[in-house]
């Protein structure tokens, strides 16, 4: 298992074990590297008694050792990790109440025989469990897992419709069957019997309010995201920041200079064949606040050859197209920098996604009386417009249908093809519901910071920096800062008209030169539509279609056929197309191969496919 997860802590390893249970632990070194070996040991009277593992950051762990210091306690080593057993003496399995950071945390009890896994409260970091027969296996990736040989690589196929869907798996449950993940803030206790029991989080996301006016709004964002941020930064290795020229990752670079952070350098991706505007933007910023600069050149690849490293990297599996970008940047970003700040984050927490702003005709459509709404949805064609009458006036329709890859039309074809399908959108509809209170783009952002934040964008980004022995950080996400801006109603974050990020934008205007972000975003380029289109009569079709594949099986050769049927329509269903061929290569690296390892072959390969 530990050499399944070297790409997690390629530094040092450590174990601990009692009669009922073992633990292995692989370490990316970032605070004391020369002593801060894990396990972190109980000590004094409860010497022996428990066994403490961090898999990321602890960010208020100097103020939990002056008090642990002020009670009694010896701590001996700059790690953050070693509060861990401190915590455990003194409070027991309420020790994850105490912590603010981004973490799962294993506490091997050996007195109380019992195993605590404790999930940060945003979901930042991940924890996935097996329950067998008469045992319990966790790890921090999936690929995890399945190297200890005791937990079978067999797809639990409800879970297909959500992955083509979404691009992930809702909710608890994963692509493997019997396999389940904590969700954000939950600690999981594993006893006697191999017993788990789960206790749920305290909701994160304070209620809605209204009474700020813009201003002082402002100035509060202001503070907190320095707080944030200053918290954040501290390292005992190189710590950059992947700098965008974008909001959030300026609004990053601005409070880490208002904290008085000057040791950290910016990177900026720059490709050959996308706008140069942000690059050159970020560099501005970058000299204007003093710090170094780098401009990154990623080798971007071939998709066509590493669709191997891509399964591989799904895990879960997560198939956003932009893992493999994430991942390339991060590769390249591994040369100057162990610790990389990101500024992901800011448009589920400051409203920066275009779902959050309704064209004019979906506008009128949402604004209807009831009947006109009944009598509508008879008549549109659009079956996108269907779904969004149907739950008007909530924009609930409105964002599944967004965040959907798969049409109505294709959801029916593979939910007949796969019966007993879990809903994709169960969570979402859920947390629309928790949020009714809210205004419409206040209930996306909230449902998008409980599901496709912690389900899909942190796993996929925890995923792609790890990968390259990368630790990253998103101090947007940073739980004080999300108390701060997630009670404020959408006119103050959103302004009149609204606009995406305008309060962000407001709090750091005085930072930037007038116009600064006045530009189009670029974002991560997408490698999936250059791909289908190259590959469409190529790889693609040979890999959909392949007999031997379980593609077929799963959703039948006649509707892979209608999707691949021209090159028009292939990249048409590029995201599904996407999806499908990831899932190939997962499935065929992990189920079929049986293999864990990084992969050092290619496409072709992989399937078999004559060159």
């Amino acid at each position: 298992m530990l050499d399944a997860m070297a790409h997690r802590g390629p530094d040092s390893r450590g174990r601990a074990s009692a009669p009922f249970a073992e633990v292995g632990f692989v370490r990316l070194s970032i605070l004391d590297v020369a002593n801060g070996t894990q396990p972190f040991e109980t000590a004094g009277p409860e010497e022996g008694r428990a066994s403490c593992f961090l898999n990321g950051e602890i960010f208020n762990h100097r103020r939990l050792r002056a008090g642990l210091a002020h009670d009694g306690a010896c701590l001996e080593t700059g790690s953050d990790a070693e509060v861990l057993p401190h915590l455990f003496t003194r409070h027991g399995g309420a020790l994850f109440d105490h912590l603010e950071g981004m973490y799962t945390v294993c506490v091997l009890d050996r007195a109380g025989r019992r195993v605590l896994l404790g999930r940060d409260p945003v979901g930042i970091k991940q924890m996935y469990i097996y329950r067998g027969a008469g045992l319990v296996v966790f790890a921090s990736e999936i690929k995890g897992l399945l190297a200890s040989g005791l937990v079978p690589a067999e797809v639990d196929e409800r879970r297909l419709l959500p992955l083509l869907t979404m691009f992930y798996v809702t909710g608890s449950g994963t692509l493997v069957r019997d396999v389940e993940q904590l969700l954000p803030g939950q600690v999981a206790t594993v006893g006697p019997g191999a017993t788990v029991e789960i206790r749920d989080a305290e909701p994160l996301i304070p209620e809605q309010c209204d009474g700020f006016s813009g201003d002082i709004a402002s100035s509060i964002v202001r503070k907190a995201l320095v707080d944030a941020v200053g918290g954040q930064l501290e390292s005992d290795v190189p710590l950059g920041l992947s700098l965008s020229g974008g909001v959030d990752s300026s609004a990053i670079a601005i409070a880490a200079a208002e904290a008085g952070h000057r040791a950290m350098v910016t990177l900026t991706v720059s490709y050959p064949d996308t706008d140069q505007a942000e690059a050159t933007s970020a560099q501005e910023l970058a000299s204007r606040l003093g710090f170094e600069h780098v401009l990154l050149s990623p080798d971007t690849g071939a998709l066509a050859r590493d669709l191997p490293m891509l399964g591989w990297l799904a895990d879960a599996p997560v198939l956003d197209p932009a893992l493999y970008s994430q991942y390339l940047i991060a590769n390249a970003a591994r040369e100057h920098v162990t610790v990389l700040l990101s500024g992901a984050g800011g448009d589920e927490v400051f409203g920066g996604y275009g779902s959050y702003f309704p064209s004019g005709a979906q506008q009128v459509l949402l604004g209807l009386p009831g009947p006109l709404r009944s009598l509508a949805s008879v008549l549109v064609r659009n079956p996108k417009h269907r779904d969004l009458l149907r739950h008007a006036p909530s924009r609930y329709g409105l964002h599944a249908a967004l965040m959907s890859s798969l049409g109505p039309s294709g959801r029916e074809r593979v939910r007949g093809m796969l019966p007993g399908s879990a809903d994709p959108y169960a969570r979402l509809f859920s947390a629309f519901e928790r949020h009714a209170g809210r205004d419409p783009a206040g209930q996306q952002m909230a449902a998008d910071l409980e599901t496709y934040l912690p389900e899909q964008v942190l796993p996929m980004a925890d995923r792609a920096s790890m990968a390259a022995s990368v630790e990253l950080r998103v101090p947007l996400l940073d739980v004080s800062l999300i108390r701060t801006g997630s009670p404020l109603n959408s006119e103050i974050k959103l302004g009149t008209p609204p606009a995406p990020k305008r309060l962000l934008r407001d709090a750091i205007a005085d930072a930037v030169p007038a116009g600064f972000f006045d530009r189009p975003k670029t974002g991560l380029p997408n490698p999936m539509t250059g791909f289908v289109h190259a590959e469409w009569d190529g790889l693609v079709r040979s890999v959909l279609l392949a007999e031997s594949a379980p593609l077929t099986g799963w959703f039948g050769a006649a509707w892979l056929s209608d999707l691949v049927a021209t090159r028009d329509s292939a990249v048409r269903n590029y995201r599904v197309i996407g999806t499908l061929v990831a899932l190939a290569a997962w499935h065929r690296w992990f189920v079929q191969l049986g293999r864990v390892d990084r992969p050092e072959i290619g496409t072709r390969e992989l399937f078999e496919i004559p060159a």
